[in-house]
């Protein structure tokens, strides 16, 4: 009888990673033999410096210098605003492949209901892999209140314009910045140099470290490997924006509607 309930719940365990892996990633799950990684189109490393350069820390060091040169209060709005348009132009204008049309950039193959999917289960899913990741922080005590997070903006005194701004950046402007670069382009371009793993590891680490908190660090390292992983099992980079917006989304939701738990 004892065999028999151990076989039992071992069946139910992998029916339910199955189920979960299909809903997750589609019916053939994960292929980590590279698909996307060494597919053509891979950005030279030259043109993916010069977008990083140009596009990821010039406008923050430009904001920067104007805000303590010029004692100019730069609204905050504009720091989340500037950075990922600037991504997205650099990538528009050193486009290597296929002239510059948006479509060689973003080719839309996927539907637009199947993204809604992602953008709902996968918001949903990076939300509680991250609370996970927090809660396994604190209980080893590696864990403090995150005090400089831009999205609080209950606490900040900010017109609703500029309320607005951050909003709709943070949800759909800089997912689509972020995913497009980091792994649409570096993690590709990393790809031919440093093989499936490392180029996942550097390239969500660069990310990582691009958003300025060590508290939260292992939250969106984690997150930034599953991003990869959705990327090559769905063979599209849409998928993964999909799910970054439902993540960003669900941030703005937690913190109006549970403010104490966000």
């Amino acid at each position: 009888m004892r065999l028999q309930g151990e076989v039992l719940a071992l069946r139910l365990g992998r029916r339910l990673f199955d189920n979960l892996q299909r809903t997750l990633f589609g019916p053939e799950g994960v292929d980590l033999s590279g698909r996307v990684l060494y597919s053509q189109n891979a950005w030279p490393l030259g043109s993916v410096i010069l977008v990083f350069l140009a596009g990821e820390l010039l406008p923050s060091l430009v904001l920067a210098w104007i805000h303590t040169s010029t004692q100019v209060d730069v609204p905050l709005a504009v720091f989340i605003l500037a950075q990922p348009a600037a991504v997205l132009a650099v990538i528009w204008l050193v486009n290597p492949f296929r002239g510059r049309s948006p479509a060689s950039i973003l080719p839309m193959n996927i539907s637009g209901r199947r993204l809604l999917e992602y953008a709902i289960v996968w918001g949903i899913f990076l939300r509680i892999v991250s609370v996970a990741v927090v809660m396994i922080q604190a209980l080893v005590g590696a864990w403090t209140e995150v005090t400089n997070n831009p999205l609080l903006l209950a606490d900040s005194p900010l017109s609703p314009i500029q309320q607005a701004i951050i909003v709709l950046s943070a949800v759909f402007l800089v997912p689509v910045a972020e995913e497009l670069f980091y792994r649409g382009i570096l993690y590709r371009a990393l790809g031919r140099h440093f093989g499936l793993a490392g180029a996942a590891v550097i390239s969500t680490a660069v990310w990582t470290l691009l958003h300025g908190s060590a508290m939260l660090f292992p939250a969106i390292f984690a997150l930034g490997i599953l991003l990869v992983l959705l990327y090559e099992a769905t063979e599209s980079i849409w998928p993964p924006i999909a799910a970054h917006v439902g993540f960003n989304l669900t941030s703005f939701l937690l913190i109006w509607l549970l403010p104490g738990l966000a």
